[in-house]
């Protein structure tokens, strides 16, 4: 999903982007829709009101969580909920790079750094009735921690700063 994810928000094509998961895992309340509605809204995130997974998944998700919002100081309740409604001149704003699941907690940190005006909503979780989580591999693990540490040593700070950093007179 999140390759596909990552590619869509690159080139978005409608005025809001959404993303949720393939296996139907996550339902969105109609409160989410309204919350499109809200004058300056930018991104409309979901957060799991119960998580229905297995035990260790549940404890890896939170740990996951707890770890890049305070790494990344990302005030999102669930980081990486697999419900969300994007502004597509806020992604185009954020210019993400990440192809991995990292595309998530890249998206809230450039967003809330740009001062998009978030909305959280609450969504409901159901077992996964089909398929098995590709997350748990090796090779996407490594991915995810190379991504991590790149996006965080990148110090990416956004445009109109930038601007104004290089107009300063040098001393």
């Amino acid at each position: 999903m999140e390759r596909h994810c990552a590619a869509a928000w690159k080139r978005p094509a409608r005025t809001w982007s959404s993303t949720r998961t393939a296996t139907g895992s996550t339902i969105p309340p109609n409160s989410a829709l309204l919350a499109c509605l809200q004058p300056g809204v930018g991104l409309v995130n979901g957060y799991k009101t119960e998580r229905r997974d297995p035990y260790h998944r549940i404890v890896i998700g939170k740990l996951y969580n707890a770890v890049v919002r305070w790494l990344f100081g990302i005030s999102l309740r669930d980081v990486d909920c697999d419900f969300r409604l994007i502004r597509r001149s806020w992604l185009e704003q954020a210019r993400l790079q990440s192809d991995s699941g990292v595309i998530c907690v890249e998206m809230a940190y450039k967003l809330e750094r740009l001062g998009c005006r978030i909305v959280e909503v609450p969504v409901n979780h159901y077992p996964r009735v089909a398929g098995r989580s590709q997350f748990f591999r090796w090779r996407s693990v490594l991915a995810t921690l190379s991504q991590l540490r790149s996006l965080y040593f990148s110090r990416w700070t956004p445009p109109a700063v930038q601007e104004s950093v290089a107009e300063l007179p040098s001393k």
